[in-house]
């Protein structure tokens, strides 16, 4: 053999992380060790995107500054606000005759030549020009200061304890929280959390009609002086048209008056009659529950798609998008914890039961699943997600069922009564994937019609789930990442990437924070229009009362992203022939020129007497990608075009080779595609 022939090998990306795997059997793309990079699409390590928070008001993350050429007329410091006839806007930097104004932009447009801006209504400057800046380092500066300033005007949501529950619709996110012996609900906005104000109820009895006539929402109910628009009529026993129809009412603020128990109730259009059971009240949540979501259209039409939600305190609601309704199913009490819509029809839990409502229609009459009963699983429900062909999986924490059927009449199996699902932890990925005690298992269609498989997932990664699976926390389905993503306490995050219906490999993330609860992905914004491209919209809330969007922005709000891969000690094929170790070249692609990689060979397989080995450091040139072309946060990789190759120098002689790559920063994003050894046999080891 000729033993100073150079030679390459290209390590392509492959498998993820496995912990489980000896080290000599681990395959040279696979990760010993691995934080917040995540396996990208179609290859590479790709690090994790940050997270920000959100009430609605500019991203941070989308934050610029201003700075204009100035005439100057009187002082002005950092963090104060300056109004101009086009808008408000924050002065980012102290200004002084001899320096340029640089501004964050709060409400309307920037400033124009000939504004003068005043501060606390004395002028301070008059805009000339528009200030271009020639050097990155300022340029930086002032681009970080913004993303700053934007990120301290984003406010908790109102309230005190944690967020309760975090969801979207409408294109708007909802969260609800405490606030002192009520609950209430939020909604994003220009101008951050603005509350839901709830409508008021007035139950009623005796409603007496003719056949199917019975008062419809928008028109009118009135006792003689108080009037009030209904919203929303359940009838929850008896008819209209055997004249002892009883429920709720969902009206408008009264006018003129209020509504009190046995005043005789007219409306304006039917010729129906009911006599009031109580005084009319507003809406009111009792506090602590812990809220689950769904967003589905029970009309068909394009602008009858509503929210529902259960917090296991409260009865069920409807939201849709103006007015917030109870439904009321007939539990006693009235408090369901889970929820799923399938086949238009609203199904709710609670306890070990299952209820179902009228077909269209969850206002209308409530059954269980079997008929006349309620159907117990004989232990606590945790969840339940659809397949793809329309049937229900239904968890408890210790067994599982599968709902077969539809409105005619629902078939129910018991598939596992040994093991179930952590509440939490059911979403539907290729195929429904959930956390029990066995680990992180999942449940394939067999090859017999309407039967299911289970399956385990987790084997590179056993001995995590083992460890931090009674610390779960939830869980969450980037559906256009492919990607299934567990939350534990401690801020860890697992990941499990799916590509062409299979498994690509498991990564970790390390947040700064506990994610206790999160929205759903493109499921939760299915109102969106044709023309407008979905994206994963992920919204989460920690301890201190912020809602956070997940995979927005190069930070994790506002500090620094620490990330590690650790790669396998790698022989080249040959264990027991030295190697001179010429080089590494690391083929990068990344969105700025600002990222600083560290990369640290290790030559003894990681003993604990090796030598010790400076990193080196490598700064990718930007490869030519675009930001925001298509859509706002969203980087269309390069072509190739530009320079993406990084060589790292080695020195040294050994048996074989691993790398370590690390990166801490909050303002790049970069995609390592590959990497390639270079060296030469140096002879057998003896």
């Amino acid at each position: 053999m000729n033993f100073s022939k150079t030679q390459n090998q290209i390590v392509v990306p492959q498998g993820g992380l496995d912990t489980e795997t000896s080290v000599l059997e681990l395959q040279p793309g696979q990760l010993l060790e691995c934080y917040n990079f995540e396996l990208a699409d179609p290859k590479g390590w790709k690090l994790s995107s940050g997270y920000e928070r959100f009430n609605g008001m500019p991203k941070p993350s989308e934050a610029s500054f201003s700075a204009f050429n100035t005439t100057y007329l009187s002082i002005g410091l950092a963090g104060d606000t300056a109004t101009y006839p086009g808008g408000t806007a924050l002065l980012l930097t102290d200004y002084s005759s001899s320096s340029t104004i640089v501004l964050y932009v709060i409400t309307g447009s920037i400033p124009v030549a000939g504004d003068t801006l005043l501060i606390a209504g004395t002028p301070i400057c008059t805009a000339d020009s528009v200030y271009t800046s020639t050097s990155l380092s300022e340029i930086k500066g002032w681009t970080i200061l913004a993303i700053d300033t934007a990120r301290s005007l984003i406010s908790v949501v109102p309230g005190d304890g944690s967020v309760l529950g975090v969801w979207s619709s409408f294109g708007k996110v909802y969260a609800f929280r405490n606030d002192g012996p009520v609950a209430k609900m939020y909604e994003s906005s220009s101008t951050g959390w603005v509350e839901v104000v709830f409508p008021y109820q007035l139950p009623f009895s005796t409603g007496i009609g003719s056949g199917t006539d019975y008062p419809l929402p928008g028109e009118t109910v009135t006792n003689g002086t108080a009037t009030a628009i209904i919203i929303k009529l359940q009838v929850t026993s008896g008819t209209w048209a055997g004249s002892d129809a009883a429920g709720v009412l969902t009206i408008s603020p009264p006018a003129g008056g209020s509504f009190s128990a046995t005043d005789a109730l007219t409306f304006s259009v039917s010729p129906d009659t009911s006599v009031a059971t109580s005084s009319d009240s507003q809406i009111e949540l009792l506090p602590d529950g812990q809220f689950e979501f769904d967003n589905y259209n029970f009309k068909g039409s394009t602008d009858t798609l509503c929210m529902y939600g259960v917090d296991g305190v409260n009865p069920a609601f409807e939201f849709d998008g103006t007015d917030f309704v109870q439904i009321y199913t007939g539990l006693n009490p009235d408090n369901p914890s889970h929820i799923f819509n399938n086949n238009s029809q609203m199904f709710v839990a609670k306890q070990s039961s299952w209820l179902v409502g009228a077909l269209g229609d969850p206002f209308g009459t409530w059954d269980s699943v079997h008929g006349s009963d309620e159907w117990g699983m004989g232990d606590e429900i945790t969840g339940a997600v659809v397949t793809p062909g329309g049937t229900a999986i239904s968890f408890a924490r210790n067994s599982i069922s599968i709902i077969y059927g539809d409105s005619s009449g629902y078939t129910i199996k018991t598939y596992s009564p040994d093991y179930g699902a952590v509440a939490g932890s059911m979403q539907n990925a290729i195929m429904p994937v959930f956390l029990s005690d066995a680990g992180l298992s999942s449940l394939q269609s067999s090859e017999r019609f309407g039967d299911f498989d289970t399956s385990m997932l987790d084997a590179p990664v056993k001995d995590f789930i083992t460890q931090y699976k009674n610390l779960f926390l939830c869980s969450v389905l980037f559906r256009n990442k492919n990607e299934y993503r567990m939350y534990f306490e401690g801020g860890r995050c697992l990941r499990l990437k799916f590509k062409s219906g299979q498994i690509d490999g498991f990564s970790l993330d390390r947040y700064l924070l506990d994610v206790r609860g999160a929205s759903a992905s493109v499921r939760s914004d299915r109102f969106l229009a044709s023309t407008t491209i979905e994206k994963d919209h992920v919204f989460f809330y920690a301890d201190d009362g912020y809602v956070y969007q997940m995979d927005s922005g190069e930070s994790f709000d506002g500090e620094a992203i620490d990330a590690l891969i650790t790669l396998p000690y790698n022989h080249m094929g040959y264990p027991r022939l030295k190697k001179r170790w010429y080089n590494v070249v690391l083929e990068i692609e990344s969105n700025s020129s600002l990222a600083e990689i560290f990369v640290a060979p290790d030559y003894k397989m990681y003993s604990p007497s090796r030598s010790s080995y400076s990193p080196s450091i490598v700064t990718p040139h930007a490869a030519g990608g675009r930001w925001n072309l298509v859509a706002w946060n969203e980087f269309i990789w390069g072509d190739g075009s530009q320079d993406f190759f990084n060589k790292i120098n080695l020195r040294s002689v050994s048996t074989g080779i691993g790398l370590s790559i690390y990166y801490s920063g909050r303002e790049s994003s970069f995609n390592i595609k590959n990497l390639t050894y270079r060296f030469a046999m140096r002879g057998e080891r003896r």
